[in-house]
């Protein structure tokens, strides 16, 4: 029911949704995660990013876990370990259109340009995903 939520971007519902989950559940990654992305949308930044590295300590190797929480840290401006761990998630899950789009935007902010822009190619070539348009648009800018 969470994830419905989610996806139909009741990040309220989503978030009181995922809290009732995780009484009994406090291990399970895939809700810390949603709960987070919930939690940011809701903009309650500090719960999220906790909620982030509680996934993250519990599944290092999670390519979607890397992503949320990389994502957040370049949306905080924390740049350095947001591209650290959106590389991991892309080589992780390198059929992911989102997460290669998310590490291209930070390769961009880091100056990046030529790395972004192969970013940006792959991603499109992946498939749909909710910033296709706006990754278009980037890659004709450079």
């Amino acid at each position: 029911m969470g994830t419905a939520a989610l996806q139909r971007k009741d990040y309220a519902a989503a978030a009181r949704l995922y809290r009732q989950a995780l009484v009994g559940n406090s291990d399970n990654v895939e809700i810390l995660n949603n709960l987070a992305l919930a939690q940011w949308q809701l903009n309650q930044r500090q719960d999220a990013l906790a909620r982030a590295e509680q996934a993250l300590a519990l599944a290092p190797a999670d390519a979607d876990v890397l992503d949320t929480l990389g994502w957040m840290l370049n949306e905080s401006g924390q740049r350095s370990r947001s591209l650290l761990l959106l590389q991991r998630a892309a080589l992780l899950k390198a059929t992911d259109p989102q997460i290669q789009f998310h590490l291209a935007r930070v390769l961009l902010a880091d100056k990046q340009p030529e790395a972004a822009k192969s970013r940006l190619e792959s991603a499109l070539r992946l498939g749909d995903f909710p910033e296709r348009e706006e990754a278009g648009r980037l890659l004709k800018t450079l």
